[in-house]
């Protein structure tokens, strides 16, 4: 039975005042706001990682190992985010910011003793994986220059590690179920309230009158009337059963034919691909930078690190892959222009 107007308005304005309907109300919209902040406010920085492993020459460094101290081992992560590292990267990168700035954007995590996971943020991808590459140029020579008896090779190159995602539809997703909860909870016996006393306020149903009693009048009991006559008809015969067909003899199936070998012919092993050259080789740069190095005091030590660390990149002839053209012009420069005068 459909509600009437003022059946209909009466069940709404009550609806309405129930204090369960606003906290009902208010909950939802507290869940979609929250879930549109955490999705709003996710970080999209590119993030780029490297894994450097320090050891003694035997493994990778354990607390109470020849030259290893507890300690160290525990202060290694410190040493990444040096000022000094963070100095050289501003420095060779010419960033636009202040070392502690770029140290905020630099984390470091220890699964194991001697295992740095190294991961940068940046909202520039390329430039994610720049600082990255850097450090990892920079904290294997720092630790040997301090720790003659540890070594620090690069165990995984500098890669991007990819971006949080904002998941609008998880978060948006959760807000509704908790919406849903809400008002089942607290509108359900509401809604139970409403519908008994609907029922209630139903009028009864009036009884049918009565029908009238009819008067019968005893009827004579008549003569039984004669059986009817039995026809009694003969049985048929039956049939006789037709002999069965002799089974045929099964015969035992036919071996199958043997499928012939294929050869297996050996796969031809991938030929070694040369790295691409430079534009510039290592014993024109370490000559130029022992030419001009009392020109530049300040960056000379700096150099000599460089040197070492992409000595192990020269081919026989000295010449370098063109991968290290850009760290090359960004660090030695002012070497290259005093040397092309």
């Amino acid at each position: 039975m459909p509600l009437r107007g003022p059946v209909y308005v009466d069940l709404v304005t009550r609806v309405l005042a129930d204090w369960r309907f606003w906290v009902a109300l208010v909950g939802t919209a507290v869940a979609f706001g929250v879930a549109a902040i955490v999705s709003g406010t996710v970080d999209r920085s590119w993030r780029a990682e490297t894994t450097i492993i320090v050891g003694t020459g035997a493994g990778p460094l354990r607390p109470g190992e020849d030259g290893a101290t507890q300690q160290l081992a525990q202060r290694l992560d410190d040493l990444v985010r040096s000022d000094q590292i963070a100095a050289n990267v501003v420095s060779t990168l010419h960033l636009d910011e202040s070392r502690s700035s770029l140290l905020k954007r630099i984390s470091v995590s220890v699964p194991e003793p001697g295992l740095l996971r190294i991961r940068v943020k940046d909202a520039s991808r390329l430039r994610a994986q720049q600082i990255a590459q850097e450090i990892g140029f920079l904290f294997p020579q720092l630790i040997e220059r301090r720790f003659p008896q540890l070594k620090a090779p690069v165990w995984d190159p500098a890669h991007l590690a990819g971006r949080a995602d904002r998941n609008w539809a998880r978060n948006l997703g959760i807000a509704a179920a908790v919406a849903a909860m809400l008002w089942v909870v607290l509108l359900g016996p509401l809604a139970v309230q409403r519908a008994g006393a609907a029922l209630e306020a139903r009028p009864a149903r009036t009884s049918a009158p009565a029908a009238p009693l009819v008067a019968t009048v005893p009827m004579e009991p008549s003569l039984p009337l004669p059986p009817p006559p039995v026809v009694v008809t003969p049985p048929e015969p039956e049939p006789e059963p037709e002999p069965e067909p002799e089974p045929e003899p099964i015969l035992p199936p036919a071996p199958p034919a043997p499928e012939p070998e294929a050869e297996v012919f050996p796969e031809p092993e991938p030929e070694p691909v040369a790295a691409e050259p430079g534009h510039w080789s290592f014993g024109e740069l370490e000559r130029l930078v022992r030419e001009h190095a009392a020109d530049f005091p300040e960056r000379a030590e700096e150099w000599e690190i460089y040197l070492e660390s992409i000595r192990e990149y020269a081919a026989p002839d000295g010449e370098l892959p063109a991968t290290l053209d850009w760290l090359i012009w960004d660090t030695f420069g002012d070497v290259l222009e005093r040397g092309a005068k």
